[in-house]
């Protein structure tokens, strides 16, 4: 596989395909799928060839300086072990995404349509195979963990992960399906949108149906939906510490909000407050897990902050200060700011897509440094990409 071709492209479809089992049957598997991936894709020349250049570019060097400054903080993190540890494991997991967007940035356009085929197929059996969890209480997860001997229960939130990886990979692949017939990508997105209804996190429904909405209106304003996607981040990012003088903790409409939502707003408030504390360098990298006063409960079941504040913005001011929310934000201009350039390698309605649906998921769910999380973003983006390139070879 030394020039990558159909082969290269053979290689990304099937991860797109393993990509749907993994998500019902092993979340934690985006990981190793991630590294098979980038070791396979080493294979391939181009990519080898390249390989030199990946620090030198932007978004190689903002990811570099982000990771330098993390490392740095957790010299007065309360979790410094683990926080090095994290940071390890997030440098080698964006070593490997960046190998596998190159891979999908330079393969040849027949192995991209096989590749964007792939995501389709994918998103497709992703679609099933939640449908029928959903419906059967998590049978083949049971069932997975059975034959393989693992522990732990299978409880109505264990589909979670699984409905958060249908948004992102439904978004990534409705562009592809678009191209090829509009009403088979609006029964699509209107199948994924009926069965995220009936999932217990209602945040996959919501990103999904945003995705949608933004790849809509970027059809007809490219540059403008991109850079409102990216100014809504940008502000989202940079602002969180205003949350807290703008919510008021004992406000009588907190009490009434669902359990697990009047939970994340006294949740966001604490953190709010914590970032006031320490507001240019933040509390250390990996500091959420053991922020003082974070162990104590909210009300019975809550507590404070449960290993992470479900909010990435809160997360960043919280362990890495205004220096690492604003290398954050850098991050943010590059990958958002790419699809702006001609020659970008995502055009800017998937892009902005794609943002959109993270953002929802990113700002009121997942840690920010959560391996499989991480890994899924690298593994979307590799599709994203490879399905870009395809579209790009098609005649206009």
């Amino acid at each position: 596989m030394t020039e990558g071709g159909p082969i290269m492209g053979v290689v990304l479809a099937l991860a797109a395909v393993v990509l749907a089992a993994v998500a019902v049957l092993a979340s934690r598997g985006t990981v190793p799928l991630l590294g098979v991936l980038a070791v396979l894709c080493l294979t391939a020349r181009p990519v080898r060839q390249r390989l030199g250049t990946l620090v030198r570019e932007p978004l190689g060097a903002t990811l570099a300086s982000f990771l330098v400054w993390a490392l740095a903080t957790t010299s007065w993190s309360p979790e410094r072990a683990h926080g090095q540890s994290v940071v390890l494991s997030a440098a080698l997991l964006a070593l490997a995404g960046l190998v596998s967007t190159l891979a999908a940035r330079t393969v040849p356009v027949r192995g991209a349509r096989l590749a964007a085929g792939g995501l389709v197929w994918g998103a497709a059996l992703l679609l099933a195979l939640t449908a029928i969890e959903l419906m059967s209480g998590s049978a083949l997860l049971g069932l997975a963990r059975a034959l393989v001997g693992a522990s732990g229960a299978v409880t109505v939130n264990s589909i979670n992960p699984a409905t958060a990886i249908l948004a992102l990979l439904a978004v990534a692949a409705l562009p592809v399906l678009a191209r090829r017939s509009g009403g088979l990508a609006v029964l699509f997105l209107l199948a994924v949108l009926a069965v995220l209804a009936l999932a217990p996190m209602a945040a996959a429904a919501i990103a999904a149906a945003l995705g949608a909405l933004v790849a809509a209106l970027a059809l007809r304003a490219p540059r403008a939906t991109t850079g409102f996607v990216l100014a809504v981040i940008l502000l989202a990012l940079l602002g969180a510490p205003l949350l807290r003088s703008l919510v008021d903790p004992d406000a009588a409409w907190i009490g009434e909000l669902p359990a697990s939502w009047r939970h994340r707003v006294l949740m966001w408030q604490f953190v709010a407050e914590r970032i006031a504390e320490r507001p240019w360098f933040g509390w250390g990298f990996d500091a959420a897990r053991g922020i003082p006063g974070g162990d104590a409960e909210l009300f019975v079941g809550a507590l404070t902050v449960p290993l992470h504040p479900h909010n990435l913005a809160l997360q960043v001011w919280l362990e890495l200060g205004a220096v690492g929310a604003v290398l954050f934000a850098a991050i943010a201009l590059v990958v958002l700011g790419a699809p702006l350039r001609p020659e970008g390698a995502v055009d800017a309605p998937a892009a902005a897509a794609l943002a959109a649906t993270w953002a929802v998921l990113a700002f009121a769910n997942y840690g920010a440094w959560q391996n499989w999380w991480l890994a899924l973003a690298w593994l979307i983006a590799t599709l994203a990409i490879a399905a870009a390139r395809a579209a790009a070879a098609e005649p206009e």
